[in-house]
């Protein structure tokens, strides 16, 4: 165990060496490393819909436990949608309740109203309706129905970058779509989601919808669809259950608030932001506007959540698209107890890190035989002609075995071209076993 400790001692040195500072970032299994919370905004309640099953079409089916009308509804799908170009509708084994947060700011007793699609992605039958709480939560059931749908809310909201209290008309309600559902699921409905429902298109298809909900997910760097942004306010942001993912969602949709002050309207917004984007990803012109509207939003009077810097959130790479590096181990790697390399990354590669060059939570991680390995690692972003680089230390104690050791989540500027793994060039690359002497036989590569 002691050759161990001093192991680490030599990776840290040379870390720090390397960068010039310290480091930050961790591996699976470091101490060092915050667990991921789960849970929904700060404080929020729920608001139980009532249930209508107004579907037509004739077809038998029983109830699963759901609210009277919802099994007609559902069970009758199956009529409906054969009516409308569609098949057969599956039903659940136990009753389906659809559940989230709605916001644009949160969203007080706004309404919520859940419809099917059919099989060639049209609207179908309203399943279901129901209120959000005061805190945006809504939860509603909606019987045996399992398939793709749609939810549909409007309502009144406190705008992040006035203060002022504005509405989403019912003839514009914010949109967020499923290209499956059954059981409990979670479905917030925001700006982002609504995003998603447009780039999917008017034939909203299970393929399209997952798709569409990926790309935007991509985009803005959230999990838009199982991601519950939070409340915008320094007690949510400030709460230990509040996760980074929740509070990023909650500055995009403030950032979307930013670009309304000017006098656009929330629909126009959302037009003007899905003209930009494309199957491919996001315009430059698009990225840099929404960019600066976070950065303009962090700066306004009326941002109540206490973030002080871009830096701070996976916003800072808004536009850009993901790209995965593996850092492969070769070789007679038997011994190799630590790695310590240096990877230059080439022109438009970027990595979400704080201010301070640590990366964030799960841009870089261990993986096979280092996965239970402590990883240490620096950003330093490209600067002029300096390039960007990301120095790596790991150690182990058991032996590294040849293959995946590190995979690196990177971005990839809007409008560029992803490079070739040769692009990404190691450099001060050291393999040692657990009393710290170099390996031969052993070497690193990237894919």
């Amino acid at each position: 165990m002691n050759n161990i400790r001093r192991l680490l001692v030599l990776i840290s040195l040379s870390l720090l060496t390397a960068c010039g500072g310290g480091g930050g970032g961790a591996g699976a299994g470091a101490t060092a490393v915050a667990g991921t919370a789960t849970g929904t905004a700060a404080g929020t309640g729920t608001a139980t819909g009532t249930a209508m099953g107004t579907a037509t079409g004739t077809a038998t089916g029983t109830a699963a436990g759901a609210s009277a009308g919802v099994s007609a509804g559902a069970g009758a799908s199956d009529g409906a949608n054969a009516g409308a170009g569609g098949s057969a509708t599956p039903v659940s084994a136990s009753p389906t309740t659809i559940g989230g947060v709605a916001s644009k700011g949160l969203i007080n007793n706004g309404t919520v109203t859940i419809f099917a699609l059919n099989a060639d992605g049209s609207k179908g039958a309203q399943l279901a309706t129901g209120r959000t709480d005061a805190n945006g939560a809504y939860s509603i059931s909606i019987g045996s129905y399992a398939g793709s749908l749609i939810v549909e809310v409007y309502g009144s909201y406190t705008d992040e970058a006035t203060g002022l209290a504005k509405s989403v008309p019912a003839a514009a309600p914010l949109r967020a779509a499923l290209g499956s559902a059954s059981g409990t699921v979670t479905l917030p409905v925001t700006p982002l989601t609504d995003l998603a429902v447009r780039q999917a298109g008017s034939a909203l298809t299970p393929q399209k919808i997952t798709a569409a909900n990926a790309l935007i997910s991509d985009l803005f760097k959230i999990d838009i669809v199982n991601t519950v942004p939070s409340a915008p306010t320094a007690g949510a942001f400030q709460s230990s259950t509040t996760t980074q993912a929740q509070k990023d969602y909650a500055l995009a949709l403030a950032a979307i608030a930013q670009q309304m002050s000017s006098g656009s309207t929330l629909e126009t917004t959302l037009a003007t932001l899905n003209s930009g984007l494309s199957s491919t990803g996001m315009s430059p012109q698009t990225a840099s506007a929404f960019t600066t509207a976070i950065t303009d939003f962090i700066a306004n009077s009326n941002n109540k959540t206490g973030v002080t810097s871009i830096s701070e959130t996976s916003l800072q790479n808004v536009g850009s698209t993901s790209i995965k590096l593996t850092v492969v181990l070769q070789g007679i790697a038997a011994s190799v107890n630590g790695v310590q390399a240096t990877i230059t990354l080439p022109a438009g590669v970027s990595l979400s890190a704080d201010s301070s060059g640590k990366p964030l939570t799960d841009t870089i991680k261990t993986t096979g035989s280092a996965v239970n390995g402590y990883l240490d690692s620096k950003y330093t972003p490209a600067a002029g002609a300096a390039p960007g680089l990301l120095t790596l230390g790991l150690i182990t104690s058991k032996n590294l075995v040849a293959g995946d050791i590190i995979i690196i989540n990177a971005n990839l500027s809007a409008g560029g071209t992803a490079p070739a793994a040769s692009a990404f060039a190691l450099s001060a690359t050291h393999l040692v076993d657990n009393n710290g002497n170099i390996v031969s036989g052993a070497s690193l590569a990237i894919k």
